[in-house]
């Protein structure tokens, strides 16, 4: 999650949404991954049990944050379920966190059971603890990321500019690395996002 005090403005960073191109062009910097839920469940009275969350509690920052949060635009990028799995497969290849021998139907397979934040719906990081998604919050697409990107920049007062493409992976058309058993295993799992942004498997 990645704030700006100047611009009044919150970007909600699901992975393998180009959110460290975005995070660049807007910000200059890249800060840790955060859900809304996790911000919200922050106490800095208390010491956190998941480690990836304790500076988070001692940055007074994050309090602030939460205190104007009604006050700030708050934006987040989706993208379709079945191209994002792939990304994050090709992602983990190429810096060592998936074995180069493993194929995409083991690694689907491997990870089908796995909840943690990496492996959750895009809509899931903008979620509360409730599981309502603010109204509010600006969905953009990673399917038409400059355009929504631009519209970022107009609405938080932001000069426009084209975005870098960092960590990006060079593979074939996504459609083209499922069988029907994976493409359904992963179209289950991401059924929240499929509903909500109404997405295809091949568009």
């Amino acid at each position: 999650m990645n704030f700006s005090e100047k611009h009044k403005c919150v970007f909600i960073h699901a992975n393998k949404t180009a959110g460290r191109s975005i995070s660049k062009a807007l910000f200059g910097n890249q800060r840790e991954h955060l859900t809304v839920k996790e911000l919200f469940k922050l106490n800095p009275q208390h010491s956190e049990q998941d480690s990836r969350l304790e500076h988070f509690r001692t940055d007074p920052r994050y309090e602030l944050l939460k205190k104007y949060w009604s006050h700030y635009f708050k934006f987040l990028i989706v993208r379709n379920p079945w191209d994002r799995k792939l990304s994050d497969f090709f992602f983990g290849k190429k810096h060592g966190i998936v074995n180069p021998n493993t194929n995409f139907i083991t690694y689907i397979n491997n990870n089908h059971l796995n909840n943690d934040i990496w492996n959750s719906p895009c809509i899931e990081w903008a979620e509360d603890e409730n599981g309502v998604l603010d109204k509010n919050i600006f969905i953009g697409k990673f399917e038409n990321l400059q355009n929504d990107f631009d519209y970022v920049c107009d609405k938080i007062g932001a000069s426009r500019k084209v975005l870098p493409h960092i960590n990006s992976t060079s593979h074939a058309p996504y459609w083209k690395y499922y069988t029907d058993e994976i493409k359904e295993m992963v179209g289950e799992k991401y059924k929240k996002d499929i509903k909500a942004f109404s997405y295809e498997f091949g568009k």
